[in-house]
């Protein structure tokens, strides 16, 4: 049959308990005429009810502590409520201004177009196909040339 461990550990602190009280109370003393045991007596009906008026007021500033620390606690509480619960709002309010940021950008995208249409400002496509265009057009126009040339060498040197 097994001993339940809490019923051991319970045992054993009354054990000791037990045994620390028999051992506060006892002294030896040990002198030239030999060892002597002194057993302290307990003290008076006074001094107990001022040790106990002691713990009682211990006990009750222990109680009055633990309430200001509960309310701190609730208090605490209330404000990472209150915090979470504007933490979620925000959330939602930076989702909704996202939003109107996209729409305003595409609106402002639009008249920028708009504006480079009417003034004739090329956009960054326009301006690659022009430089591609005249890319091309360089190197037929160098081809073009040197053509030219060959062709007036070749007709100088037959009629010569």
């Amino acid at each position: 049959m097994a001993i339940d461990p809490t019923i051991l550990v319970s045992l054993l602190d009354s054990y000791f308990e037990i045994f620390s009280k028999i051992v506060n109370r006892v002294s030896l003393v040990a002198d030239k005429s030999g060892v002597s045991v002194n057993v302290e007596k307990k003290s008076s009906i006074d001094e107990r009810i001022a040790k106990i008026e002691e713990a009682k007021t211990s006990l009750l500033e222990g109680v009055r502590l633990i309430d200001e620390l509960k309310l701190s606690a609730e208090n605490n509480k209330k404000e990472a409520e209150l915090a979470l619960s504007q933490i979620t709002k925000l959330e939602s309010d930076k989702a909704s201004l996202q939003q109107e940021l996209e729409a305003i950008k595409k609106i402002a995208q639009s008249d920028i177009e708009t504006f480079r249409k009417m003034v004739g400002v090329p956009s960054t496509t326009d301006i690659r196909r022009e430089r591609v265009i005249g890319f091309v057009g360089g190197i037929v126009s160098s081809l073009i040339a040197s053509g030219l040339i060959w062709l007036g060498v070749w007709i100088y040197g037959y009629f010569l």
